[in-house]
């Protein structure tokens, strides 16, 4: 997992990442070395974080990086930031005819699947802990927590219908997504919820693969997504910085599912601060609260209570983000590195795997100075390589000429 954060204002956007990769889906195995912060353009200034996932259909991120860098060498500026993560999506897509096979495929929806799962076990434990009497009748606590199982999936059909469906899906499409993956997604449901012991039938199994292909459908896969991409700067004619999340939910068949979220800061709107992956720490201090304990607090929340909490709830983050509006460059930058490091010590005093950790990376994209490095691991060292560094800014006089 990962912990990545964007910070922005009119002068410019930061940008903060850990060196963390995991290893397997238990966390067998965690090096703390990971690159997942690129520079993709140099003028235009863009910088370009992944997360999730440290490759894409079995090949490495950097390569894919480095190819869309080069094409962007060979082309005149785009106008705007968004017009370069287009351009990186279409760029995927070339990937995707190339080397996309069924057991990629069927990778995707297996974690947007977990991953959901998760989501749901979680929620299930909060409201089963609330709600069942531990010396009741077992049976009696069996039939509570079906029903506690079967509300929470017609809130979670609610809530995905809810957001907005994504463009271009054929008539048909979810129907043959159901009957293509449906043993993938009994399967991942049976993993999670094997000590559960829910007796689900035949009908609530119909429910939970027609759930998944309406998530996979719906802009509210974003929060599932097993691979993410952003990238963040100015394009040429940009005169505040933007921020612009790819979040790819899945590949189905020759379809590219993904959901792009784009951020703009201006004289309005002055500041943004953005987290992404693993963000209840970052939520904690841009809101005050801890995200797992807001929601059990507004559920109790009677509708005059609810009305100061988010009256109180607004004046806090509104405060955030006013000092952030006025922070210089350099401060951009160590507050996304405090971000960053605020969930790393959490998960390295916690009984979680640190699954946040290793060096942190940081970049300040501005108009004015370009992408400068505030903190930039290497796995080498830097007086054995003096050619890397005379490479590299020969690279950058060639970008800068032509």
């Amino acid at each position: 997992m990962t912990a990545e954060v964007g910070v922005m204002n009119g002068l410019g956007v930061a940008l903060a990442a850990d060196s963390a990769v995991t290893i397997g889906a238990t966390a067998d195995k965690i090096y703390p070395s990971a690159d997942k912060l690129f520079k993709l353009s140099e003028e235009p200034p863009l910088g370009i974080m992944i997360y999730g996932s440290g490759s894409f259909l079995g090949i490495p991120w950097e390569p894919i990086i480095a190819s869309y860098r080069k094409k962007l060498e060979n082309r005149a500026a785009f106008t705007h930031a968004e017009e370069y993560a287009k351009g990186y999506v279409r760029h995927l897509k070339t990937y995707l005819r190339r080397h996309c096979t069924p057991v990629e495929q069927n990778g995707f929806v297996a974690l947007v699947a977990l991953y959901f799962f998760y989501h749901l076990r979680a929620r299930f434990r909060e409201l089963s802990e609330e709600r069942i009497v531990i010396n009741q009748n077992p049976v009696d606590n069996a039939n509570a927590a079906m029903s506690i199982f079967l509300d929470l999936l017609a809130d979670e059909l609610r809530v995905t219908t809810n957001s907005a469906r994504l463009h271009a899906l054929p008539n048909g499409f979810e129907r043959s997504f159901k009957n293509r993956y449906r043993r993938i997604i009994i399967a991942m449901l049976e993993y999670v919820f094997e000590n559960f012991f829910l007796q689900m039938s035949a009908s609530t199994k119909r429910r939970i693969v027609t759930l998944i292909a309406k998530l996979v459908t719906h802009r509210r896969a974003k929060q599932f997504a097993p691979i993410g991409v952003v990238i963040a700067g100015f394009g040429k004619d940009d005169v505040f910085p933007k921020l612009v999340e790819i979040c790819i939910t899945g590949v189905i068949g020759e379809r590219f599912l993904h959901v792009v979220n784009s951020i703009t800061v201006d004289r309005e709107h002055p500041s943004h601060v953005e987290p992404f992956a693993q963000s209840e720490m970052a939520f904690t201090f841009l809101h005050g609260i801890h995200p797992d304990i807001r929601r059990f607090v507004e559920r109790n929340l009677n509708p005059q209570a609810r009305a100061n909490w988010d009256r109180w709830l607004r004046n806090y983050a509104d405060g955030i983000n006013k000092m952030v509006s006025s922070l210089p460059k350099g401060e951009l930058g160590a507050l996304a590195e405090f971000l960053v490091n605020l969930t790393k010590v959490k998960h390295h005093v916690s009984k979680q795997p640190e699954t946040v950790g290793g060096p942190i990376d940081v970049a300040v994209i501005s108009r004015a100075d370009g992408i400068v490095w505030i903190q930039r691991k290497h796995y080498f060292k830097a007086e054995l390589n003096p050619q890397y560094f005379e490479r590299k800014n020969k690279e950058r006089i060639k970008w800068k000429k032509g």
